[in-house]
């Protein structure tokens, strides 16, 4: 079976992309943290002990919420251990559900951030996947040249990028069809620059609704491929 520009991820470019904005969703998450414990609740000490007359930048709580929490953990009374009963066993009751509560709260950024790359990874697969079987079968469901952008006089349009195009490493162009509507295409972003240039031809092929929006793929146009709609 014939290759597509779709075969090969870029999975450099995708993971290097997926990596700055797991960091960036990580920073305001490890942020909101620091707001949260600004909170006069948060400020005592896990055993008792408030801080009084202190004043914090919202990065230096969440930086110190962590280093609490740490020696808090390394620092676990030890009749907390053992199943005391009254007095004692109240105290570490309450001492306990406090410390998971924090615990759960400083997992937050790690786990959202583990979640959205895996979610990203899980999508770019099906995303490539979808793209590589409709390029494969043959039949096209659009063909058209590659227009440039009102707003440029000597770059392609296919040098503007959408955050999906960005998400899943792609390059993004818009071709023009025979009755004169534009589509915004997808290519693989392994594609050369002299393939992109205003009056190549692509075919392109529709892999549905993703994100809330008609997606097209495409391809540099080639002989055997058949076009069904839009010539």
């Amino acid at each position: 079976m014939a290759q597509t520009p779709f075969d090969h991820m870029p999975r450099g470019l995708f993971k290097a992309r997926q990596l700055l904005l797991c960091a960036a969703i990580f920073l305001v998450l490890f942020l909101t943290i620091g707001v949260i414990t600004g909170n006069p609740v948060f400020i005592n000490d896990l055993g008792g002990g408030a801080v009084k007359n202190v004043s914090f930048s919202v990065l230096e709580m969440s930086l110190r919420f962590y280093f609490r929490l740490v020696y808090t953990l390394y620092n676990i009374p030890q009749e907390c251990y053992s199943n005391l009963k009254g007095r004692h066993f109240k105290l570490c009751e309450e001492f306990w559900f406090l410390l998971s509560v924090r615990v759960g709260m400083a997992l937050i950024p790690f786990f959202v951030s583990a979640l959205i790359y895996q979610f990203a990874t899980f999508n770019m697969k099906r995303i490539y996947r979808r793209a590589r079987q409709r390029a494969k079968n043959g039949t096209a469901d659009a063909a058209g040249k590659i227009v440039l952008d009102k707003s440029q006089v000597t770059h392609p349009e296919a040098n503007r990028r959408d955050f999906f195009c960005w998400y899943f490493a792609m390059q993004t162009a818009t071709i023009e069809l025979p009755d004169k509507k534009r589509i915004s295409v997808y290519i693989s972003a392994d594609l050369p620059d002299e393939d992109l240039k205003p009056g190549i031809t692509l075919v392109a092929y529709d892999i549905g609704y993703i994100f809330g929006k008609k997606r097209w793929i495409a391809v540099v146009y080639a002989p055997h491929v058949a076009v069904i709609r839009g010539t």
